[in-house]
């Protein structure tokens, strides 16, 4: 299969990346057009060490699923304060990869659901690598987890979507949706405005969760005769 052409700007990336921390050119890629960069396990680490103060990652197969060739992994980062943030990612057998290649056994479907899950673990606690490469090159400083308005706004719609979804948010009616958020963050705290940043990334995983089992639920019902 022939290598995908990168557009200017996306060549531009791969060669600050690899210059700057030492990667190869096969561990970043993209999707489509877009400029952010997509980066492989390996990759994701070694950014991770050079470009934030999160104090770990603990990404870890959560669920193997031979019947519908499905792998979902989850990641565990800890921030520099020791407050966590998590996140899921899954890959398919036969999925098509941004590089136009295809997942083709149960190892590359592992590699790349916990690439996936550390890549949004990261993003969880507020961290965006693009960015931090930036400010690092700008000023040789290294970023915290914390999350920004933008990504806080973004993780706010993203759950009532997902509450929505998952029949908490029943058009005007929340109560569903404040109750689940009692239960599990405490009295007094019944939206995403008594959240801190890392609940809500906590609170947006557990919907993910919730609607990934329920899927997969779905999938293994066994057809009508």
């Amino acid at each position: 299969m022939s290598k995908k052409i990168l557009s200017k700007e996306q060549s531009e990336l791969v060669a600050e990346f690899v210059a700057t921390y030492n990667l190869s050119e096969e561990q970043i890629s993209f999707d489509g057009n877009s400029t952010e960069p997509i980066f492989d396990y390996e990759a994701l680490n070694v950014l991770r060490l050079r470009l934030t103060d999160l104090q770990d990652t603990d990404p870890w197969i959560a669920e193997r699923n031979e019947t519908l060739g499905i792998v979902t992994a989850k990641c565990t980062v800890t921030l520099a304060d020791g407050r966590t943030a998590s996140d899921l990612g899954s890959a398919q057998l036969g999925e098509v990869m941004p590089d136009g290649g295809k997942i083709e056994n149960f190892i590359q479907a592992q590699n790349v659901a916990l690439a996936r899950a550390l890549r949004r673990g990261i993003r969880s606690a507020g961290v965006n690598l693009l960015k931090a490469h930036k400010q690092f090159l700008q000023t040789g400083e290294i970023v915290s987890g914390a999350a920004d308005e933008e990504t806080l706004s973004k993780i706010g719609r993203e759950i009532h979507a997902l509450a929505a979804e998952w029949g908490h948010i029943k058009g005007k009616d929340k109560s569903d949706y404040q109750s689940f958020i009692e239960n599990v963050f405490g009295t007094g705290k019944r939206s995403t405005l008594d959240l801190n940043d890392i609940e809500k990334s906590q609170l947006a995983n557990m919907y993910r969760q919730m609607l990934n089992s329920r899927n997969i639920a779905g999938l293994e019902l066994p057809k009508a005769a």
